[in-house]
């Protein structure tokens, strides 16, 4: 995965903003820090993925048995 600080168009502008409070006193910081803020922001989004995939996992299933109750089905249908 392509970094968004090396990209063409500069830092992503969550980042930016995550940044923009604070003080550095070398760019080398900035960069550092931005590599930080960078990766916590792609795991905040990986685990919200997670979540999201999983209640719509338990929905699904919490749906099928409501609508199927407890039948047992034979193998051959």
């Amino acid at each position: 995965m392509r970094s968004k600080i090396t990209s063409s168009k500069g830092l992503d502008l969550g980042v930016q903003y995550l940044l923009v409070a604070h003080s550095f006193d070398n760019f080398e910081q900035l960069v550092d820090k931005a590599l930080v803020v960078e990766n916590k922001l792609h795991e905040i989004a990986e685990k919200r993925r997670m979540t999201f995939h999983s209640q719509i996992d338990n929905s699904s299933h919490n749906y099928l048995v409501t609508q199927m109750g407890s039948h047992v089905f034979p193998k051959d249908l």
